[in-house]
């Protein structure tokens, strides 16, 4: 079992992790050509990234995220918003094709939240 202490540095590092990889695609059209070459190597790949954020948003929903203790619904938002603009990219669309049966999880308890 996973002490609370552990979920509070978790939720942390994530959160950090989701400002980050949100501040770069946010302010990716603005970045300069060398750098973009740079964080292209970087971000290359964002199809695990993907597949990873449907799971958290699958398990955070499963869990009923939108428990009024505020820390889990920040860490859920971006997670969305990060997959959100990831999935604007047409080529990670494909991988919700290829994943219904998450996508219809995902707006099965939608519905139910």
């Amino acid at each position: 079992q996973v002490s609370q202490g552990d979920k509070v540095i978790k939720q942390s590092k994530l959160n950090a992790f989701l400002d980050t990889f949100q501040t770069v695609l946010v302010e990716y059209p603005t970045i300069s050509s060398q750098n973009r070459e740079h964080i292209d190597k970087i971000l290359k790949e964002c199809t695990d990234l993907v597949n990873v954020l449907l799971n958290q948003i699958l398990s955070y929903l499963e869990d009923e995220a939108t428990s009024p203790e505020g820390g889990v619904n920040q860490v859920f938002n971006k997670i969305i918003n990060v997959a959100e603009l990831i999935l604007r990219d047409e080529k990670y669309r494909e991988t919700l094709r290829d994943t219904p049966l998450v996508i219809n999880q995902v707006l099965s308890l939608l519905e139910k939240v």
